[in-house]
């Protein structure tokens, strides 16, 4: 069997720009100011991605807050399993009409809070107005 030469393969793009690009290496600092208060109720986890050798760390904190509103923002129609799913993606309509897409609404909703960080007591009036105004 005959193979086409590897240059006949490039044909027309044969003569692409070439462009050379400097790259220069950059410090890169995440710093995030924490109070003592929320020192005491702080956790963090590190936790390794093995398939791209990152490190994300997770920082969990118990604040004050007040949800001050809930929006319903959108909702989609979806299969409801991976066979109801390839019946829509591959059948032909005679069989959907037969056999319709059964599926379930997934709906997203937005929540509003109202926090308040370095609130750490009640005697803290002006924050805890905050809260209570609409």
């Amino acid at each position: 069997m005959d193979f086409p030469e590897f240059d006949d393969y490039l044909g027309a793009h044969r003569k692409l720009p070439v462009t050379t690009v400097v790259l220069e290496k950059i410090k890169f600092t995440v710093a995030q100011q924490v109070g003592q208060h929320l020192l005491n109720s702080m956790e963090v986890d590190a936790v390794e991605d093995i398939i791209s050798g990152n490190i994300a760390y997770h920082l969990r904190v118990d604040l004050l807050g007040r949800e001050m509103r809930s929006d319903l923002t959108d909702s989609e129609y979806v299969p409801r399993d991976w066979w109801e799913h390839v019946k829509e993606r591959f059948a032909p309509q005679w069989f959907l009409r037969r056999w319709p897409v059964k599926g379930r609404y997934i709906m997203t909703t937005t929540r509003h809070f109202r926090i308040c960080p370095h609130l750490n007591t009640a005697s803290h009036a002006d924050h805890i107005s905050f809260f209570t105004c609409p």
